[in-house]
C-alpha cells in the first residue's frame, strides 16, 4: 500500500488512534497502475491501495484526491469512528473503496469514479468476508458514484449470518449514482455452496437520484424475504435515463439467480415514492426472474410515479396476494 493506517491485528494487537491525514487544494496521491498490469515486473495483485485503513479507529482522511492504485482507493477493515470527507478516489484498478469490516464509517462529499481493471471494478463495494465482521453504522451522504466499469455502489453480503454476525446498518442518502457500465445500485447476498447465510439489519437508500447505466438503475440478487434477514429500503429515490437495452428493466428484484444453492425467491424490500424516467416500451419494475413464475419475489411493497410515454407496467407476477406483494404507481405518459 502507499499508506497504511494501523496494520493487522496479529503485529499490531492495539488499534492506532486518532490519526487526521489533510489534504489541500489540488492535492493527488497517485499510484502507477498501468506499471502494475506489466508482467514480469511486478505479479498479479489488486490489493496494492492507496490508503489501508486496518484495525484503526478515530481516522479522519479528507480534501484529497486518490488515483491508479493497483488496488483500492480506500479499503477499510477492522477500523471504528472513520470519517472521510471531500475526497476523490479514481481510476483506481479494483474499487475506488471496499469496505470489509467497520463500526462507523461516515463518507461525505465525496467522489468515486473511473474504476477499472479488475472485477468488482465498483465506485464503493461493501463486503464482508466473514461472519465475524462488522457492517455497523456505515453512511455514504452527498456522494457521487460515476463512471465505473462495475457498479456505481455495490454490496456482497453472502459471508454474513443473522444471529451470528451483528446486525448491518448501511444508509446512502443524497446521492448520484449515474454512467456506470453495470449497476446504479446493487445489493446481492449471492448465497455460496458451503453456506447460504444472510445478514440481519437494514439497509437504507435515500432521495438518491440514478440515471444513465447501462444495466438496471436498482437490482437485489437473492435477497432472503423474512425476518429475521435485513430489509431493504428504497427511499425517495429518482431514475431518469435507465439502460439503452430494453431488455433491461429500471427496478429489478431478482430470484433464483443461484438456485443451486438457495432455492427461496427475493424479497424483503421497500419502495417508497420511487419515480421512473423513461422512453423504452418496458416494465418499470420486474418481480420474476426471466419469466420463471416460481422465481418470483415475495415480501414487496411499493409506492411510484413513473413517466413513460408508452404508457407504465410492471412484470409482478401472478397470485400477489399469497406472495405479500403491494406494489402501487401513478402512471404520467
Amino acid at each position: 500500500h502507499l499508506f497504511t493506517v494501523g496494520g493487522w491485528r496479529q503485529k499490531t494487537p492495539t488499534p492506532v488512534t486518532n490519526v487526521t491525514i489533510q489534504g489541500a487544494s489540488g492535492v493527488v496521491l497517485k499510484m502507477r497502475k498501468a506499471d502494475y498490469t506489466k508482467r514480469p515486473w511486478y505479479k498479479f495483485s489488486e490489493w496494492r491501495h492507496v490508503f489501508s485503513i486496518l484495525n484503526a479507529t478515530q481516522v479522519t482522511l479528507r480534501d484529497v484526491t486518490l488515483r491508479e492504485a493497483g488496488g483500492d482507493g480506500i479499503e477499510v477493515t477492522f477500523a471504528s469512528d472513520v470519517k472521510i470527507d471531500n475526497v476523490v478516489s479514481e481510476y483506481n484498478y479494483r474499487q475506488g473503496m471496499s469496505v470489509i469490516s467497520t463500526t462507523g464509517l461516515l463518507v461525505t462529499n465525496s467522489t468515486f469514479r473511473y474504476t477499472s481493471g479488475v472485477a468488482p471494478e465498483a465506485g464503493v463495494d461493501i463486503e464482508p468476508d466473514k461472519p465475524s465482521y462488522k457492517l455497523q453504522n456505515i453512511i455514504f451522504r452527498n456522494c457521487t458514484f460515476n463512471g465505473n466499469n462495475g457498479n456505481g455502489l455495490t454490496m456482497f453480503l453472502r459471508e454474513q449470518e443473522a444471529g451470528v454476525s451483528a446486525p448491518a446498518s448501511i444508509l446512502a442518502e443524497d446521492c448520484r449514482m449515474y454512467d456506470n457500465k453495470m449497476v446504479g445500485i446493487r445489493v446481492a447476498t449471492d448465497p455460496v455452496p458451503h453456506k447460504p447465510a444472510f445478514p440481519s439489519g437494514t439497509i437504507t437508500f435515500k432521495r438518491n437520484t440514478v440515471w444513465g447505466n447501462q444495466l438496471s438503475a436498482l437490482r437485489i440478487d437473492d435477497h432472503p424475504p423474512n425476518p429475521p434477514y435485513a430489509h431493504v429500503y428504497f427511499e425517495d429515490i429518482v431514475i431518469h435515463s435507465p439502460s439503452p437495452n430494453h431488455t433491461i428493466v429500471p427496478v429489478w428484484v431478482q430470484s433464483c439467480r443461484k438456485a443451486k444453492y438457495f432455492k427461496e425467491p427475493s424479497g424483503g424490500v421497500t419502495f417508497s415514492n420511487v419515480v421512473v424516467h423513461d422512453t423504452i416500451n418496458r416494465p418499470f419494475l420486474s418481480l420474476v426472474h426471466w419469466g420463471n413464475p416460481k422465481c418470483s419475489a415475495i415480501n414487496i411493497a411499493g409506492t411510484f410515479q413513473v413517466y413513460n410515454k408508452f404508457g407504465c407496467h410492471a412484470d409482478l407476477g401472478a397470485d400477489l396476494a399469497s406472495r405479500n406483494v403491494s406494489v402501487k404507481f401513478r402512471c404520467q405518459q
